[in-house]
């Protein structure tokens, strides 16, 4: 008889257990996909605006096929991005001087622009802050998968004097312009 109570306390022991992890697995699961309520809210400055629908429609669960799918409009006035094609149709660039440095007597820059270009232009001016003295250099834009670049400025040390410059990269193409600027020491 006491074999009989320990089987049945080991079973419900077992079965406690079991249902434990059982519920413990569930809620981790369930809360790992769940989004943090910390996580960063990005506006992208875009609303959607659904067409209405057709008044002359007879039954309300019917489609309406002449009805488009849902534009999006920018809250800011500018013109849309087209989300399908991957392109942005802005008049506007963007981009980053990614390097910037002195490598082996040369001055390395180089220029991601957010935006795929066909065709461009970059023009580097280096104006020295002591002399006033301006070194000139010229890139053409390269078309990369989802972005662009130019095609990189390696300057000469011995075409710059010792000190601190203004670096002014001005990316052109077609209607499109952006200005990037940043200084160094030489």
């Amino acid at each position: 008889m006491k074999k009989n109570k320990q089987k049945i306390v080991i079973r419900i022991l077992v079965s406690i257990l079991v249902t434990s992890l059982a519920a413990v697995t569930s809620i981790w699961l369930f809360s790992r996909k769940q989004p943090k309520d910390n996580m960063p809210i990005i506006d992208s400055g875009f609303r959607v605006v659904e067409d209405q629908p057709n008044q002359d429609s007879q039954n309300d669960n019917e489609i309406d096929q002449k009805q488009q799918p849902a534009d999006f409009e920018r809250e800011d006035g500018k013109e849309p991005i087209n989300r399908y094609e991957g392109k942005i149709d802005r008049t506007d660039l963007t981009g980053v001087i990614t390097a910037n440095e002195v490598v082996d007597n040369q001055l390395i820059l180089r220029v991601t622009i957010d935006q795929q270009l066909s065709s461009g232009v970059c023009n580097l001016t280096l104006t020295s802050l002591s002399n006033n003295k301006i070194v000139t250099k010229k890139a053409n834009v390269i078309a990369n998968p989802s972005s662009s670049s130019c095609a990189g400025f390696d300057v000469p040390v011995s075409e710059l004097s010792s000190g601190d410059w203004q670096v002014e990269i001005k990316i052109s193409s077609s209607d499109k312009m952006k200005i990037l600027k940043t200084q160094i020491k030489i």
